[in-house]
């Protein structure tokens, strides 16, 4: 009986994968168009190479003042562990 049902189960999951796919894909509309935008650009055009360099140094300042920040909390921690504050 167990064994049977694992069977049924075994059916209806490779039935599901298999045709549940193909009945999607044949309903999808194959005439959509895809269009990407930049996304870097805030108006997803063009970026130019000014904006790209900015954005560089937005990101590197930005991992920098985290570094910075975890840093301070750290060397907090341990003046006040060893009882130097």
């Amino acid at each position: 009986m167990l064994k049977n049902m694992r069977n049924i189960i075994l059916i209806l999951l490779l039935i599901t994968t298999l045709i549940v796919p193909i009945a999607v894909d044949a309903a999808s509309d194959k005439t959509d168009i895809v269009i990407l935008k930049n996304p870097l650009a805030a108006d997803g055009g063009p970026i130019t190479p000014n904006q790209l360099i900015g954005q560089i140094i937005n990101g590197v300042l930005g991992i920098v003042g985290s570094l910075a920040l975890v840093m301070f909390i750290y060397g907090v921690n341990t003046r006040d562990a060893c009882g130097r504050l």
